[in-house]
């Protein structure tokens, strides 16, 4: 089968002819290349909303600290503060960018 060929750095055009299985590895290489885009995507979306919420934790940590008699209640929702950002950060760090959970 005969199939147009653009060098993108050059602009050059020319036909070759592939074989089946050449253009079934060229479609594989193009899937594999467009769902590794959508994972750099969501990893780059995933890394910025575990920075926003970082930032909003910080005031809210900030806040608690400034109390000088916290409640039992207000405890508690730092302490869960605390493991929702300290998870987040660990996933920043690690890079594990997949989920934001």
């Amino acid at each position: 089968m005969e199939h147009l060929i653009i060098d993108c750095e050059t602009n050059e055009t020319a036909s070759v002819t592939l074989t089946a299985d050449e253009l079934a590895a060229r479609e594989s290489d193009a899937l594999i290349e467009q769902e590794r885009q959508a994972t750099e995507q969501t990893a780059t979306t995933n890394d910025t909303t575990l920075k926003q919420r970082s930032d909003a934790a910080l005031v809210d940590l900030r806040a608690y600290n400034a109390l000088t008699a916290p409640t039992n209640a207000q405890t508690v929702a730092a302490v869960k503060l605390l493991c929702r950002v300290c998870i987040a950060l660990i996933r920043l760090q690690l890079r594990k960018l997949d989920d934001v959970s």
